[in-house]
């Protein structure tokens, strides 16, 4: 991108992080923000993921001030260590959110540029995505949603980055991307693999071989293979 493009990205950029910042410090907490936070709280403090303040009897959620199985595992692993770093409240927990919505803005602006090869183009979108409401009010709450919406455009960036040169990694880091979508939040996974797939045919049906479904099968592999490995010390509790 030229250099007197830079300015305009400079001032989307900061106007995403203004408003972020002022969600951050302004929204109401909300329940959900304590139920997917305190599971990365106790990885860092008492070695599990339990989720400590529910009450267990007479829920389905027994065993859960030990291990966290209801949500998925991926988000309580990549937060753990931000809190370390950061310490633990509601502000960084929110800060770790938006930082992952900045990421998916980045993604964006990148994916038009790469569908259009028009800079102002990506620009608009930025700037549009940048100051609508509901993008900026989630991703600063603190829950997984505005990493797995981070984790899918840059699945679809990543395809669209490699697709030219180096078709079976864009097929390999894209599909990563989604199953890093999937065990973030199983509800943005779904669509994730519907967009790279559709984008996958569209652009480069005619290329495929049956190579490629084998490797584009090796993260849904090891995803299976993390979560099993989450659920694995106390599966009756699963």
């Amino acid at each position: 991108m030229a250099r007197s493009y830079l300015r305009p990205l400079l001032a989307i950029l900061l106007l995403y992080v203004g408003l972020a910042a002022v969600c951050i410090e302004t929204a109401t907490p909300w329940n959900d923000e304590a139920w997917y936070t305190a599971p990365s709280y106790s990885l860092i403090t008492e070695g599990n993921t339990g989720t400590p303040f529910l009450e267990t009897s007479g829920h389905f959620w027994k065993g859960i001030h030990e291990r966290t199985y209801w949500v998925a595992p991926l988000y309580i692993f990549v937060q753990a260590p931000w809190y370390g770093l950061l310490g633990f409240s509601l502000t960084t927990a929110r800060i770790f959110a938006a930082g992952w919505g900045l990421t998916a803005l980045l993604c964006w602006g990148a994916i038009v540029f790469r569908l259009t090869s028009d800079p102002t183009m990506s620009l608009l979108t930025m700037a549009l995505v940048a100051c609508d409401y509901q993008f900026v009010s989630q991703t600063s709450l603190a829950r997984m949603d505005a990493m797995a919406v981070a984790l899918t455009a840059l699945a679809l960036l990543l395809y669209l980055t490699f697709r030219e040169s180096r078709l079976g990694w864009a097929i390999v880091l894209s599909q990563a991307a989604v199953v890093g979508a999937g065990i973030t939040h199983p509800t943005m996974g779904v669509p994730a693999f519907c967009l790279v797939l559709f984008l996958t045919l569209y652009l480069d049906f005619r290329r495929i071989r049956f190579m490629h479904v084998l490797i584009a099968a090796v993260p849904y592999v090891c995803g299976a293979a993390f979560w099993w490995w989450y659920i694995s010390p106390a599966p009756d509790l699963f």
